[in-house]
C-alpha cells in the first residue's frame, strides 16, 4: 500500500472516531437538556407551591389576629363577670352582717 493510501486510511478512521465522539456528545447534549427540561419544571412547581403555603400562612395569621382579638374581649368579659362576682359576694356578706346584727 503507498503512503497516499496509508495516510487516507488514518484519516478516515480519525474521521470515524470524531464523528463517533460527535454522536456520544450529541447524546449527552440531548440528555442534559432533558435533564434541564425536568428541573426547570420542576422549579416552577416548587416555586407553585412556596405560593400557595405563603398564601396559606397568610391566610393562618389572619385567622390568627381575628382570634387573639376574640379571645382579648373574652378575657375583659371574664374579669368584668368575675368584678360582679366578687361585688355580689361583698355586699351578700354585708347583708349578712346586717341581718347578724338585728
Amino acid at each position: 500500500m503507498s503512503n497516499e493510501k496509508k495516510e487516507n486510511a488514518v484519516l478516515k478512521d480519525a474521521l470515524s472516531d470524531l464523528e463517533q465522539e460527535l454522536s456520544n456528545l450529541r447524546n449527552r447534549k440531548e440528555g442534559l437538556d432533558s435533564q434541564l427540561k425536568k428541573t426547570g419544571s420542576n422549579i416552577v412547581g416548587t416555586q407553585s407551591e412556596e405560593e400557595k403555603l405563603r398564601n396559606q400562612i397568610a391566610r393562618l395569621v389572619a385567622q390568627e389576629g381575628i382570634l387573639e382579638r376574640k379571645r382579648n374581649r373574652l378575657k375583659e368579659k371574664l374579669d368584668t363577670t368575675q368584678e360582679k362576682i366578687a361585688k355580689v359576694r361583698h355586699i351578700k356578706e354585708e347583708l349578712s352582717e346586717v341581718e347578724g346584727e338585728d
